[in-house]
């Protein structure tokens, strides 16, 4: 019996990963009789479309079978992480992260990390998460030369970027860059907050 890819050509075990059918995940893999590391138009893995659904017993159940491959890239360089990340599922980032198999700031074909997606979701949580690994630069510019400060400031989340500040490894550079796009959005309290960090109170002071 052959098995037929559906819409975007998603195979049987892919929509339902997607779906967060547990059962019938298993009963799919139990069978023996589908891959569940087959991609879709968009490179796409099962275990992409589980991780950015948020669906933690499914993406267990993918990995504990030794067939998928925890890193594995799109069609846009995005990884499992990056859409669970994107999508504030924090029970399900922390698999890979504490799974010491993952680069927790691998970059998509924009040079976006998954932090930078949580920050533009404003997913405060997971962010916190990334922000006690060691060496994960939070002054990292992707192709559109923004860094997590800059899209937390950018779309108004104000608590995360206090937290970003907070750690005290914030650059010049992107606080800077911060306050212009918080002042183009009108978030004047993320502006206040900016403004009163003091590398950047220097800098202005130094213009004046």
């Amino acid at each position: 019996m052959g098995f037929h890819r559906c819409a975007m050509s998603q195979t049987p075990v892919s929509l339902a990963a997607e779906r967060g059918y547990l059962d019938v995940v298993k009963v799919l893999l139990e069978s023996g009789k589908v891959r569940i590391d087959l991609r879709d138009d968009h490179g796409h893995t099962p275990l992409s479309h589980a991780a950015g659904r948020g669906h933690l017993d499914v993406v267990k159940v993918l990995l504990e079978s030794g067939k998928v491959r925890i890193d594995s890239r799109d069609n846009y360089g995005r990884i499992p992480l990056s859409y669970a990340a994107g999508r504030g599922h924090l029970d399900v980032v922390r698999v890979p992260l504490e799974s010491g198999k993952v680069c927790p700031d691998s970059r998509d074909i924009h040079d976006r990390m998954p932090l930078s997606h949580a920050a533009e979701a404003g997913h405060l949580d997971v962010a916190k998460k990334f922000l006690k690994i060691d060496g994960i630069d939070i002054n990292s510019k992707d192709t559109d030369e923004k860094t997590p400060l800059g899209y937390a400031a950018l779309h108004g989340h104000y608590a995360l970027v206090k937290k970003f500040l907070d750690t005290g490894n914030a650059d010049e550079e992107s606080k800077n860059q911060s306050l212009t796009l918080a002042v183009e959005k009108s978030h004047k309290d993320i502006v206040g907050l900016l403004l009163r960090s003091d590398s950047l109170e220097a800098k202005l002071g130094d213009e004046r």
